[in-house]
């Protein structure tokens, strides 16, 4: 595995975080992974691709709620389609929140994307945007990221079985429906908010080698 303290030269890894539907989590996993892999010491920058700009706003709110000594722990710009990849030589991590409906970004996107994250809500209606997705993807790296969740019910059970069933990767950990994630949108998030996204965030650096520190 990639050792973070002897590490020199960046890892230039790509994350793409896609899906078709909206309102299943893009952003607030973009953000949350920002974050968590920062605050792990990875050099990390977030790329806007979405033109309704969800990110934008949320990072603009962040940058304009800092204290005096606070920084937000990762750069951040606006990208496009011929933009996606610049830079990925200057960090460890390049994570690009895509939007849903522009087809073409989405697809550059996930075409120089070394990982793709795909967020979905549990129900049935969600999960079979998942199933168009995956066709895109085809051989490349991914993971589905069950969100908005409640534990031990029978819709979350359900997904997970059916995932299983079509050997569909997914991470081990879902994102609760919890209020500590909703209140973090637009600010920073806190330890409680990302409680579930340090698991995701574990469990990725594992799928790319690279070293996880507790």
């Amino acid at each position: 595995m990639t050792n973070i303290t002897n590490q020199m030269k960046p890892l230039g890894k790509i994350i793409a975080v896609a899906n078709q539907k909206g309102g299943v989590g893009k952003t607030t996993t973009s953000i949350n992974l920002s974050t968590g892999l920062a605050n792990l010491g990875y050099k990390v920058l977030l790329k806007d691709a979405d033109t309704t700009g969800s990110a934008t706003l949320w990072f603009d709110n962040i940058y304009s709620s800092l204290l005096d000594g606070e920084s937000v722990p990762f750069d951040f710009e606006i990208a496009n389609k011929t933009s996606l990849s610049r830079n990925r030589e200057k960090y460890d991590f390049v994570i690009i929140d895509t939007p849903p409906q522009e087809t073409m970004i989405m697809d550059a996107s996930i075409k120089v994307a070394d990982y793709v994250v795909i967020p979905t809500a549990p129900t049935s209606l969600d999960i079979d945007r998942v199933i168009e997705i995956l066709r895109l993807i085809e051989d490349k790296p991914c993971k589905v990221l069950l969100t908005q969740i409640k534990v031990n019910t029978i819709t979350y059970r359900a997904a997970r079985e059916m995932f299983e069933d079509q050997d569909i990767d997914f991470f081990n950990t879902g994102i609760a429906h919890r209020e500590a994630v909703i209140h973090s949108i637009g600010q920073l998030p806190n330890d409680d908010a990302m409680r579930d996204y340090r698991m995701i965030v574990n469990e990725l650096l594992v799928d790319l080698d690279c070293e996880v520190n507790s």
